[in-house]
């Protein structure tokens, strides 16, 4: 679990979410996946191995393989 999931959660328990906090925790997991695609390009161009994926996994198959919930 992220952290942005795991303080989503947190909160929703105890009832305090608001519409407007809802739409603030999406943006944070946007900016939170954002930040790891970049993460993994930034370790692809620099000459990483990209932690034994192969050259031809893309940033996006990473992070759906890595975080997405199953």
């Amino acid at each position: 679990m992220k952290a942005v999931e795991f303080l989503i959660e947190e909160i929703e328990c105890r009832g305090i979410a608001t519409k407007e906090l809802r739409l603030a925790f999406e943006q944070a997991k946007e900016m939170e996946k954002q930040q790891i695609v970049d993460s993994w390009n930034d370790g692809r161009f620099s000459g990483q191995d990209n932690w034994g994926y192969g050259n031809d996994t893309t940033a996006e198959q990473y992070y759906n393989e890595t975080f997405k919930k199953k």
